[in-house]
């Protein structure tokens, strides 16, 4: 994300701050003042990082998405811990029972940024937290045309 707002965020800082796109809400509404009630997301407010202040990262970063390039027709889930990145890619999951897959693609950030080695065999411990929370945030029928 590229921020510009002079006398707020300072020019040419890089942040490592993580972040998707329902933050930007959350975001957005502080931004705004806006003092309402919100649709229930997971977003974090980026307000501070955009005045130049550390902010903690989020536990995690999930996204699902429908018929991806890598799936044509099948079903996609993704999970960021920090460095660690686990991906999910299969046919549209028909009930519970099919999620997450059994083995989900996972990729250390740093040192493979384009995710091309596939770790998921020497880090089991990691795999298990990321179809944890793969299990645990999606929500049946709520994406993809009922997955």
């Amino acid at each position: 994300m590229m921020v510009r707002w002079p006398g707020h965020t300072p020019a040419g800082v890089v942040s490592e701050q993580q972040w998707a796109f329902y933050d930007f809400m959350v975001t957005a509404a502080a931004l705004a003042d806006y003092s309402g009630t919100l649709p229930e997301n997971d977003g974090y407010n980026l307000v501070p990082t955009f005045n130049g202040q550390t902010q903690s990262q989020p536990p995690f970063i999930y996204h699902e998405y429908c018929e991806p390039n890598e799936k044509p027709n099948g079903w996609g889930q993704a999970v960021r811990m920090g460095e660690m990145s686990a991906v999910c890619l299969q046919p549209k999951p028909t009930g519970p029972a099919d999620l997450p897959c059994q083995t989900p693609l996972l990729y250390n950030l740093t040192s493979d940024p384009s995710q091309r080695n596939n770790i998921a065999s020497n880090h089991p411990n990691i795999v298990a937290r990321m179809k944890e929370v793969m299990t645990a945030q999606h929500v049946t029928g709520h994406y993809c045309n009922g997955a």
